[in-house]
């Protein structure tokens, strides 16, 4: 017995932080002309398993993670009121161009998470997460493109203390997958003036 949990342990140790390199394209437009102002659409759940509150802490992250680059990133509060207002189905069937110009921003981040797969067995647990991130510009051509795959693994005798690690701990691995896809995109040349405008806002 003790053997088998030895080489648990191993695999476990051996997956955990386990991930693939961001796979990442920047436009040739990107560079002629960066976005300064970026809205963040509602995640969009590809994956089995949807769970509302690990989508809203990708955005509310990847929202903070943009204004660390210095862009001007339109309310999250803004962006659902738009969505409500319009209704969901209706701002799904607008390209991206338009949804730019309805949210008075430069570009529109898509988050697409595509992988949240848990895996359990006895005192062992593993999250798999991966997602991709688009932005595109106000005129409705691709300006980036990021997707990221990583694994966080755990062993532990308290089955409790485990899951809590890994299931409902997740907000330490979702920053630090923000963080990871985020060192693909420049950061923004916004001046220091037009960020103290911004500054009220939430």
């Amino acid at each position: 017995m003790i053997k088998r949990l030895s080489y648990i342990f191993f695999l476990a140790v051996l997956l955990a932080g386990c991930s693939n390199s961001v796979k990442t394209t920047l436009s040739e437009r990107y560079r002629v002309s960066p976005p300064k102002t970026v809205a963040v659409a509602p995640v969009v759940w590809k994956a089995e398993g949807e769970s509302k509150d690990a989508g809203n802490t990708f955005r509310t992250m990847t929202a903070e993670k943009l204004k660390e680059l210095n862009y001007r990133v339109v309310p999250l509060s803004a962006v659902d009121d738009t969505y409500i207002r319009l209704g969901s189905s209706s701002m799904a069937a607008k390209n991206p161009s338009e949804l730019a110009a309805l949210l008075g921003a430069d570009a529109v981040l898509f988050i697409k998470i595509q992988q949240w797969n848990i895996d359990r067995f006895v005192t062992y647990a593993s999250l798999t997460v991966e997602a991709d991130y688009e932005l595109y510009s106000n005129t409705g051509e691709r300006l980036w493109r990021a997707g990221y795959s990583t694994r966080d693994a755990d062993l532990r005798l308290d089955i409790k203390s485990m899951e809590y690690a890994i299931i409902k701990a997740y907000e330490p691995k979702v920053q630090r997958f923000v963080d990871a896809i985020f060192t693909t995109l420049p950061q923004a040349n916004t001046r220091a003036d037009e960020r103290t405008f911004f500054q009220w806002l939430p």
